[in-house]
């Protein structure tokens, strides 16, 4: 743009010294024809002179006309370059993630979606909004979660009426909430915190790309980061609007952004202390004072406080500690380590995977906990210093920490479990708020009189190849999320050393029927750490291979243990293992008693394991029971959750059937249909299409 600029300032002038030469000779002719003419006629120097000045004045006049046009052409342009930027930023955000439109369910998803009735049935909504989001794991009125998320929940309810169990629909949404998060950044950051065109653009295209997202963005279950973040940044874009004296809607925008961090709290509780955030934007934008800042804070405040009340409410517990989790003592010691941990997920993203094998600290170590303690310390300080250099600075320090402080707490995940990607979604960005402006004015240093405008091409550059940099890690990554077996397979191979890894892996072979090679992942899982997941798993696998005794050996080390420290959904499946191990086994007697067993302990998965039991007393050819067993759970199995339960439907309708009682096989066979609509396991959806065939026998 500035050469052609330049080539039209060279023609300009050439065309000019053309019209000048050209009007000399003119004047000189009208001389001398003038003079031969009129003889008494003699033009004297000031005619000469005041001729020439009219010329030049009216040059001056066309090539002031000519510089305006320049002026406004370079301010047309200048106008269009943060909206040609802003673009930039989105479509970029949207391209790098784009391979991850071709994705499957994956992990959580297949039980949080495809499984769940509360978000899938329109009269479950309401409980669906005030339970935890695992709570169809159970009877939908006790929590089996810490996790009460209605924003997320209304997220999911919204995209199942939508897009059902297509899984493009749900990527496509991740993929734009992503793209609209950088954009919002870049337009928060450049039009509202007075950061530089180049500051704002670095950042936000950056945060695009970055791979530690792939987590967030390319697993569907990772959307609570996505919704969080949108709706913590539309709270502080009104809130920095309302600090504008010039905003006509004040209190309006007041209002908006007390809303939307309500919305964002909904979506993921680790926001929860970002209305220190708040703060600072009325202490710095607003320029109030400490008192009035406070008082202005303090409904951003009540919604956090307010946030948890309800969770109490619905919950019962502030929270439930997982499996084998640490206590405070060990959440403390671990803290360091989980810092300095994300800090190299952020400058070095190259290992990168579902899980992994960072342990909780257990004890006062130099090498585990001081010398981690040390070093976090001297880069608090850093961050610290550099954040005092401006209010932009100051944000960014607080937006990297306070959403990290709660997932720094080591007690409220399983041990093999502390630390994931996706918990750096927002912190990411603070953390660039924080360090970029800094690395900027580092490179403008340079700038000499030799070298003048090259640091900022140097900059550019450095952009250019970072941001490429990231996009390919990132590119590459999301095809590891693209179905389950490759997420796992990536995991134990990127981290060996993560029990849970193994575990999941192992899942995904017993799903394909690889039993050799599941027992070979449950064994590698055990040998690091056992857990109720493993010697489940393994148990699964052995019953696969027909060793049998083996298995109900695994399987009842899990039953064994109190109720308290189980998962009742894992303690549900291990009851229902050992059935199948002992009927498998010609034991069906054996298997019978486990299950009556199970139905006392687990009172709220009873129409499910009523199913199981029928099952069993078939085989013994107890039919009558066997009706009067499923006749007697039928108002139960509406009310529970799990897939299992409105199996009750079905096997009733088979016997009817095979009784020659048609009128009651339709009918409970069409109720199993209805009730059985969404759900997308595999054992459900060949019931249903045995429920259609024998409909059709019927009619």
């Amino acid at each position: 743009m500035q050469r052609k600029a330049n080539r039209q300032k060279r023609k300009l002038r050439c065309f000019e010294y053309k019209k000048l030469k050209l009007f000399k000779l003119l004047l000189v002719s009208f001389r001398k024809h003038f003079l031969t003419s009129h003889p008494k006629f003699e033009p004297t120097p000031d005619y000469t002179i005041a001729v020439t000045t009219a010329y030049n004045d009216h040059m001056k006049s066309k090539k002031a006309k000519v510089d305006t046009s320049q002026q406004l052409h370079q301010s047309i342009l200048s106008d269009k370059k943060p909206l040609i930027l802003s673009l930039i930023v989105a479509i970029v955000a949207f391209g790098v993630f784009a391979n991850s439109l071709k994705g499957d369910f994956v992990y959580d998803d297949n039980r949080q979606i495809l499984m769940n009735p509360l978000i899938q049935n329109p009269q479950l909504y309401t409980k669906a909004l005030f339970s935890d989001v695992w709570a169809f794991k159970g009877d939908g009125n006790i929590a089996v979660s810490n996790y009460w998320r209605p924003t997320f929940v209304a997220w999911m309810i919204i995209n199942f009426q939508l897009f059902g169990t297509e899984p493009f629909g749900w990527h496509l949404t991740n993929v734009l909430l992503h793209a609209f998060v950088s954009l919002l950044i870049f337009l928060l950051l450049y039009k509202l915190w007075g950061a530089d065109l180049f500051s704002a653009f670095a950042i936000s295209l950056i945060f695009a790309v970055h791979p530690v997202h792939v987590e967030s963005v390319a697993w569907i279950s990772g959307a609570p980061d996505l919704l969080a973040a949108v709706f913590l940044l539309a709270s502080f874009w009104c809130v920095s609007k309302k600090a504008n004296p010039k905003s006509s809607d004040y209190d309006l925008f007041y209002f908006l952004s007390v809303f939307f961090y309500a919305i964002a709290i909904g979506s993921k509780e680790i926001v929860f202390l970002c209305f220190l955030i708040h703060y600072l934007i009325f202490r710095y934008f607003h320029e109030k004072s400490q008192v009035k800042a406070i008082k202005l804070t303090l409904p951003f405040f009540t919604i956090s406080l307010l946030y948890f009340v309800i969770r109490y409410q619905i919950i019962g517990a502030f929270s439930y500690a997982p499996e084998d989790s640490t206590d405070l003592k060990g959440a403390f010691l671990t803290a360091p380590t989980i810092f300095l941990f994300y800090l190299k997920q952020i400058a070095l993203p190259v290992k990168l995977c579902a899980n992994y094998s960072v342990q909780p600290v257990e004890s006062l170590d130099f090498s585990s906990f001081f010398m981690p303690l040390i070093l976090s310390a001297f880069i608090l300080l850093l961050m610290a210093l550099v954040a005092r250099k401006s209010s932009l600075q100051k944000i960014g320090l607080m937006l990297f920490l306070l959403p990290l402080i709660p997932a720094m707490n080591a007690s409220f995940f399983p041990r093999d479990n502390i630390v994931h990607d996706r918990y750096l979604y927002l912190p990411l960005l603070g953390f660039l708020m924080l360090i970029l402006p800094e690395l900027k004015n580092f490179v403008l240093r340079f700038e000499t009189p030799a070298i003048v405008g090259k640091p900022e091409r140097i900059g550019v550059g450095l952009l250019m190849l970072i941001t490429l940099l990231l996009s390919l890690k990132t590119i590459s990554y999301n095809q590891v999320w693209l179905d389950d077996l490759s997420v796992w397979e990536h995991a134990v191979r990127t981290d060996s050393g993560s029990a849970s890894s193994w575990v999941q892996y192992g899942a995904e072979l017993l799903e394909r029927n690889r039993f050799e090679e599941a027992e070979q992942a449950y064994n590698r899982a055990i040998e690091i750490k056992p857990s109720t997941l493993a010697l489940l798993g393994r148990g699964r696998s052995l019953i696969g291979q027909k060793k049998f005794d083996s298995a109900v050996e695994d399987l009842k080390k899990i039953i064994e243990k109190p109720t308290d420290e189980l998962d009742l959904y894992q303690l549900f499946q291990s009851y229902e293992a050992i059935a199948i191990a002992y009927t498998e086994k010609g034991e069906p007697e054996k298997a019978l008693e486990v299950l009556l067993q199970a139905r006392k302990r687990l009172p709220i998965y009873y129409a499910s394991l009523t199913v199981k039991t029928a099952i069993v007393l078939y085989q013994l050819n107890r039919k009558q029971e066997v009706l009067q067993e499923l006749e007697t759970v039928k108002e139960r199995a509406k009310r529970e959750l799990m897939p299992e339960s409105k199996s009750v439907f079905f096997r009733l309708g088979l016997l009817y059937a095979e009784m020659g009682r048609k009128t009651e096989a339709r009918a409970n066979l069409q109720e199993f249909l209805r009730f059985s609509t969404s759900f997308k396991n595999k054992v459900t959806v060949r019931e249903r299409e045995i429920a259609l065939e024998y409909l059709n026998k019927l009619k």
